[in-house]
């Protein structure tokens, strides 16, 4: 288990009467590795090319338009941004999804390719900000095995889902936080969205 933060936290958890409940409920604070402006960008250009390679794995022979940026967006921010964006360019069937994601909505086959092109387009414009994009170090690791092992899972459990037995911290580490509390739920849609708008899967405090 990572270390706790003790100290202060412990003494007003004694005071309030909640110490047995409280001390292990305090992961240690993260500390993201700090980008510089140029490793954002590289960040943000990856994540370009990498959305232009999987849409021309479907339409091999799109042309590539020229996207400026227009700002970087949060992880809370960026479905809506993403669909009123997907509005102004002529394509208002797309929305944001309670988890964060967007839904495409339907439309004639014979349009699919200009969404997709369209779809690329608001990705560069609107991207999520560089931080979100760089992978996790051992203290946001850490972070989140605190997290996903105490108030995710107990979250989890008080909504009735059976949680799956938890790797060890030194197993979720060496495979990069490859494990999820959530990675066995199988729920209707709507439930999973009341699920992930009561439970999070991934604290904001992970990013710093």
């Amino acid at each position: 288990m990572s270390k706790r933060v003790m100290g202060w936290a412990a003494v007003l958890c004694a005071t309030a009467g909640l110490l047995a409940g409280c001390a292990d409920a305090q992961p240690a604070v993260p500390s993201p590795a700090p980008l510089s402006e140029a490793a954002g960008k590289k960040l943000l250009d990856a994540s370009a090319d990498n959305s232009w390679k999987v849409l021309l794995k479907q339409y091999p022979n799109a042309q590539k338009p020229a996207v400026a940026l227009v700002r970087t967006v949060s992880r809370q921010e960026w479905a809506t941004a993403q669909a009123e964006c997907m509005a102004e360019k002529g394509f208002p069937q797309v929305s944001a999804k309670p988890d964060g994601s967007i839904a495409l909505g339907s439309l004639p086959n014979t349009q699919a390719q200009a969404r997709a092109v369209a779809l690329y387009e608001c990705q560069v414009e609107y991207p999520l900000e560089p931080k979100y994009l760089a992978d996790f170090n051992d203290s946001q690791l850490k972070y989140l095995y605190a997290y996903y092992t105490g108030d995710l899972a107990k979250c989890l459990e008080e909504h009735g889902v059976q949680v799956p037995e938890a790797p060890s911290e030194q197993t979720f580490l060496d495979k990069r936080g490859a494990w999820s509390p959530y990675e066995k739920v199988d729920v209707s849609e709507s439930r999973y969205y009341e699920l992930v708008k009561a439970c999070p899967e991934i604290p904001t405090a992970v990013y710093g």
